[in-house]
Parts: structure tokens; C-alpha cells; sequence
């Protein structure tokens, strides 16, 4: 039960993603999805509640992303492009119309949206800026509520907009050129040495 029902939130997040939010019915999800509205019914109340526990698994992953990328890496600055490089894979394939049908048709998920994102991207930042300063890759006066504010910024400013995948290209690399404008900003000696050495690798 639980697995068929992470299965439909899965699916219904990715037509959600391709097509907007509005201009979907449960008749349209149903078809996408290959399944009966009976069977959408057996699990979700409505359409409301399928975004909001489908928003809730996607909170579940984010955290999940997380761990990984801070477990699998080697220091800070790899954790913290590890992060941003799994935000942008998945911004990129978010049609922009989801964001807005959120906050005019469905208030409550919006704002549920919202605060995670704030808060999440608070905690990793400030989470990841006392790992970096634990090993001395950035500097003490580093302000993690100021990063987070602009971390968050940049993410809306650079994947809330309509893109081609030859702009979307575009939008990847102008994401990662400010991300390490960042960190050169904060960096320790020995983290913008750490950065030189990426920018090395991936030249």
C-alpha cells in the first residue's frame, strides 16, 4: 500500500513538473498516470491533499539529499556544489507555471513550500558553513542567514524562468559561476587553493 502510494506521488510530481498545476484535473492525472481515479482516490483526499503530501515527500527527499551529499564528500565546498548541482538538476525540469499555480490556487501548499524553503536552506547552509569552518576552508565572519537569503535568491532568480535547453545551459552556468563567486567570497586561503584546484579539474 505504501509503495503503490509513493509510486502515484512520484508520478503525479512529474506531470505536475511537466504540465503546471491548474490546468490539470484528476481526469487529466488519471490518464497520465495509466491508473483509475478510484485508485488516486484510495490515497488522497482530493487534489489538495495530493500536493501537499506529494510537497511532503519531496521535504523527504531534500533532507535525504542532504545526508548524501554530506556524507559523500570530502569537504564543504564539494558538499555545497554536490547540493546545489542536485537543486539545479531538478529546478531545471520544473515547468515555471507549478510555482505560480501554487500560490494562487493553493495557498496553504504555497506557503508550507515556502517555509521549507527557507528554513531547509537555512540549516544547510548554516550546517555547511560550520563544517567548512571546522576545516578552516572558510572565514570565521561568515553571516549564514545572509548566504542562505542569497543562496535562495539566486536559485528563484536563475530557474523561475522559461528556458530553451540551450538557455537552460546557459542558466547552469551562470548558477555555478555565481555559486563560486560565493565561495571565493568566503573562503579561507586554503579554501579558494581547494576552489583553484576544482576550477583546474573541470577546465
Amino acid at each position: 500500500m505504501i509503495e503503490k502510494k509513493l509510486k502515484i506521488m512520484e508520478r503525479a510530481s512529474e506531470v505536475f513538473a511537466r504540465f503546471g498545476i491548474k490546468c490539470l484535473t484528476m481526469d487529466d492525472l488519471s490518464r497520465e498516470l495509466g491508473i483509475s481515479k478510484k485508485t488516486i482516490y484510495t490515497y488522497f483526499r482530493d487534489k489538495d491533499d495530493l500536493i501537499n503530501q506529494t510537497l511532503q515527500m519531496k521535504f523527504d527527499q531534500d533532507t535525504l539529499l542532504h545526508h548524501q551529499a554530506k556524507t559523500g564528500s570530502d569537504n564543504a565546498i564539494d558538499e555545497l556544489f554536490l547540493i546545489s548541482r542536485s537543486f539545479a538538476e531538478t529546478l531545471a525540469h520544473i515547468h515555471p507555471a507549478v510555482f505560480a499555480d501554487l500560490e494562487k490556487y493553493h495557498a496553504d501548499a504555497f506557503e508550507r513550500m515556502e517555509k521549507h524553503k527557507r528554513e531547509f536552506v537555512t540549516l544547510i547552509i548554516q550546517d555547511n558553513l560550520e563544517r567548512g569552518l571546522a576545516e578552516g576552508l572558510y572565514h570565521p565572519q561568515m553571516d549564514a542567514t545572509h548566504m542562505a537569503g542569497s543562496y535562495i535568491a539566486a536559485t528563484e532568480i536563475m530557474y523561475n524562468i522559461p528556458a530553451s535547453p540551450t538557455d537552460q545551459y546557459k542558466q547552469d552556468n551562470t548558477f555555478f559561476e555565481w555559486l563560486h563567486q560565493l565561495l571565493l567570497g568566503m573562503a579561507s586561503e586554503k579554501g579558494k587553493t581547494h576552489l583553484a584546484a576544482l576550477n583546474a579539474l573541470s577546465a
